[in-house]
């Protein structure tokens, strides 16, 4: 896991090895091991590796073909007009060989990478055999030597997470690749002049021709419905990202930038295995992906909120350290698990927690995250994600990663993404039950409405609301129902507690998130998992996922997000996801005699909660009424600062719970004076 930035500049002006040198500081946090540069004449085909001041010795005197002689020094008189670099956080092959930028053989294709390949053994084996000769144990030459040989098709071939940019000499192509489910960033800019990128927006920002300008989509986008991801675009207006399974091809004769994508989620073929062969291979899978995420030369250990995603994983790992009777070489013989709790009985999971802890025996360690640590941590957290975010929710992730890493654990597995593909969220039922409604399945959708009910579910009323609005998308009722769902639309805005001028609102009337249909084009619970699962809410998870691990030098893996099982739950009925009331289904089959039962049949869901409305009325209250009350706050466009104060007195009096509101309007100003002021 690492950090990676570029500059090409495409008028030929020289690059400047400090402002190179300043870009890459702003990533230290996700690579302190190792520095290195690689500075490249396009025109003349001559290139010079360099090191910065966090390069070992070990590195400048090793045999490896990439290795740099020489510290960072090189200035604009140098005439180069291309520039990779890169941050090392030490996690496969810790040896001199693991330093980036990595180059081929013969020197002509090089390569800055973040991320990890799980398959890479497997593909090493065969590229061998293919007359490569390697000279690390990295996964990092196993790209170099596969985008060789298999050119783009390469990608199709790698099984993990990544953000990469290959230099090619001989095509003059850059070529850069985001892994399937964009789990790990890639931030660029484009002009007629120059094209950089970076893993974290804060690093393009250091350039001056970068402007500040405020994506107001985006503002809108999080203000009305808590976006914090709009796919290609980001908060700022001028800056992308890579969208997930795509790559970016630059040629440097044309000058022409291109983005194409190489892996879609399309509608898998039905499986015709029954409910037995389907959860058994559902587990294997599942245990196939998460012994490949333990490959690691450093500590590994795993996040444990206590919901059945994490558990899964924890006591899956302890079962094989039993079975085996022997220790994991990345493990251990006790598995460390790190979790958040609260002293408010709400938000608290210690009791699901401690009975996996008792199950799957492991050495369990604790953090309670407190709003004083939070006013405490803020500005950090805040830069540290470079957007706004949606809630207090991920400060407890911060806080379980912070923990981790003090206990000298560098890599973590955490259940991310389940929910999105074994439809774990309560309005995932409101889809469901459009979808039976559609195939006219009428008995069996009064079922599972009663068992819902039957279960005390919260949000009956809410998914039954949004039943309907989802067949108002269904081909025979669209057109004849289009105006009412519009009105409903716009007057669910209304009632939020959004806090926007009228002014900017109408401003924005008709901008709609940037959402792309499944491939069936079917309204059901797989039209919502796919939309969930890489456009409204996965997105922004993973986000604060990396942005926090990353914080603290730790590397998280979501086993849940291997593509194999993803694409095989997508080809299961949906039943196998949800039924007789109860979400996940198929993974708590799959877990019987794994999990504790009462883990396993909980129907509760907190994950990494935070008491984010207590916190406000209490510790938070000062600050936020500061901010609120500030000139600043009152001056920008967005904000209707009259409507702001109504909402934020009456949940101070305990009238009204608008903590997650609330926290946006904080949180976005306070984002635009680190970023944008």
């Amino acid at each position: 896991m690492c950090g990676i930035v570029g500059r090409v500049h495409l008028n030929g002006e020289p690059i400047d090895g400090r402002h190179m040198q300043r870009m890459l500081n702003a990533l230290k946090h996700r690579g302190p091991d190792d520095e290195g540069y690689l500075f490249v004449d396009t025109g003349g085909n001559r290139h010079v590796p360099v090191g910065g001041w966090d390069t070992p010795d070990t590195v400048f005197t090793s045999d490896v073909p990439y290795a740099p002689r020489q510290m960072n020094s090189c200035a604009s008189s140098e005439g180069f007009d291309m520039a990779l670099g890169h941050r090392r956080l030490s996690i496969i092959d810790l040896t001199p060989a693991g330093h980036q930028p990595m180059c081929n053989e013969d020197g002509t294709v090089w390569i800055v990478y973040n991320g990890e390949i799980y398959n890479f053994r497997e593909l090493k084996r065969e590229l061998v055999q293919c007359g490569h000769r390697f000279v690390s144990d990295t996964d990092t030459e196993v790209i170099l030597h596969g985008y060789e040989t298999w050119g783009v098709d390469c990608l199709k071939r790698f099984n993990g997470m990544w953000a990469f940019c290959i230099w090619d000499m001989k095509t003059r192509r850059l070529f850069c690749s985001r892994d399937r489910f964009g789990i790990k960033p890639f931030y660029y800019f484009i002009s007629d002049k120059k094209l950089i990128f970076a893993s974290e927006i804060n690093a393009l920002l250091i350039d001056p021709e970068i402007q500040k300008t405020i994506n107001d989509r985006a503002v809108y986008g999080y203000l009305s419905v808590g976006l914090s991801d709009f796919g290609e675009e980001t908060f700022f207006s001028r800056i992308h990202q890579l969208p997930s399974g795509q790559f970016l091809e630059l040629n440097m004769d044309s000058g022409r930038l291109r983005t194409e994508t190489y892996w879609k989620l399309v509608s898998p073929r039905p499986t015709s295995m029954g409910e037995q062969e389907a959860t058994q291979h559902f587990r294997d899978l599942l245990e196939d992906s998460i012994r490949r995420r333990l490959v690691s030369d450093v500590p590994v250990g795993t996040c444990l909120s206590g919901g059945l995603d994490s558990s899964s994983i924890v006591c899956l790992i302890s079962s094989w350290i039993r079975n085996q009777n022997r220790p994991l070489s990345s493990v251990g013989k006790i598995q460390r698990t790190f979790s958040s709790r609260y002293r408010d009985a709400r938000h608290d999971e210690g009791r699901y927690i401690d009975a996996v802890v008792g199950t799957a025996k492991t050495k369990a360690y604790y953090v309670y995250p407190t709003p004083e640590k939070l006013v405490d941590d803020l500005g950090r957290l805040i830069e540290r994600q470079g957007e706004p975010f949606a809630s207090t929710s991920i400060f407890a992730q911060w806080c379980v990663f912070e923990l981790a890493r003090k206990k000298g654990v560098k890599v973590t597995l955490d259940g991310q993404g389940a929910d999105e593909i074994l439809a774990g969220y309560l309005p995932y039922f409101s889809a469901f039950w459009a979808g039976l409604f559609l195939s006219f399945h009428f008995l069996r959708l009064a079922r599972e409405i009663f068992e819902y009910r039957r279960q005390r579910h919260p949000l009956l009323k809410f998914n039954l609301i949004q039943m309907f609005n989802h067949l108002t998308y269904s081909v025979p009722l669209r057109f004849f129902l289009a105006p009412l769902r519009n009105y409903l639309k716009k007057d669910a805005l209304k009632a939020k507690p959004h806090g926007m001028r009228m002014d900017f609102m109408r401003r924005m009337d008709g901008i709609s998130p940037p959402y792309e249909r499944y491939p069936t084009g079917s309204i059901n619970l797989n039209a919502l998992l796919y939309q969930t699962l890489f456009y409204s809410s996965l997105p922004s998870y993973l986000r604060y996922d990396d942005r926090n691990s990353m914080a603290h030098g730790v590397e998280s893996r979501v086993p849940f997000l291997d593509h194999r099982l993803v694409t095989f739950l997508f080809s299961l009925p949906e039943g196998f996801k949800i039924r007789n009331g109860t979400t996940k289904w198929i993974l708590r089959e799959a877990m019987k005699g794994v999990l504790p039962e009462m883990v396993r049949t909980r129907r509760d869901k907190i994950g990494f909660s935070t008491p984010e409305d207590a916190w406000i009325r209490g510790p938070l209250r000062r600050v936020i009424g500061e901010v609120v009350d500030s000139e600043r706050f009152r001056s920008r466009p967005y904000f209707d600062d009259k409507k702001i104060k109504s909402v934020l007195e009456s949940h101070n009096k305990g009238e009204v719970n608008m903590g997650e509101a609330i926290w946006r309007w904080f949180n976005l100003e306070l984002w635009m004076r680190k970023f944008v002021d």
